[in-house]
């Protein structure tokens, strides 16, 4: 198993947890213990095999600020499903120890936005705080039904349905 420790002051493998995810190969099973402090980053991991490690939810942040209303860099809005702090996808995932959040700010003013979407077969978050103003959880893939053209868009839009069934939007309810 490939481990690899993220440190903000420099002093672990990778100072951000974008690139300690791309520098696991796909099929690896690899381990990230990620140190304390808050790590302003849009993160996406799709790895067949990982696990994050924080220090602990109220020591380990994951923040960004996506909303569906703002702008997205393809020059459309962002719309819910793109608005993610951490977007999750793969075969085994296993997170623990840490809180993402997305801190766009009040959804009348940038739309919905999602702290963690998760579209990995099978996930386990364990003392994981998801926090935002509006959607903590998206859990994919959307059902056929409910897709349109341009309507949902998201890192998984015309992908075959995977293991995890569509949950109910989710409000903050605490962090918990």
């Amino acid at each position: 198993m490939l481990k690899i420790t993220v440190q903000r002051d420099g002093t672990g493998d990778f100072t951000t947890i974008s690139e300690a995810v791309l520098a696991v190969p796909y099929e690896c099973e690899a381990e990230i213990e990620i140190g304390p402090g808050i790590y302003r980053e849009k993160l996406v991991c799709e790895k067949q095999n990982i696990t994050l490690r924080g220090a602990g939810a109220d020591q380990t942040r994951v923040v960004w600020g996506d909303g569906g209303k703002l702008p997205h860099p393809d020059g459309r809005p962002t719309h819910t499903f793109r608005s993610y702090t951490a977007f999750f996808s793969g075969e085994n995932l296993t997170v623990e120890d840490l809180t993402i959040e997305n801190d766009a700010g009040p959804g009348a003013q940038v739309g919905q936005a999602v702290a963690a979407y998760v579209d990995s077969a099978r996930a386990v978050f364990r003392r994981v705080k998801l926090l935002g103003n509006q959607d903590t959880l998206f859990c994919a893939p959307l059902p056929e039904k409910e897709r349109e053209k341009d309507g949902f868009l998201g890192p998984g839009a015309g992908t075959p349905p995977g293991q995890c069934p569509v949950l109910p939007q989710m409000r903050d309810r605490g962090g918990h």
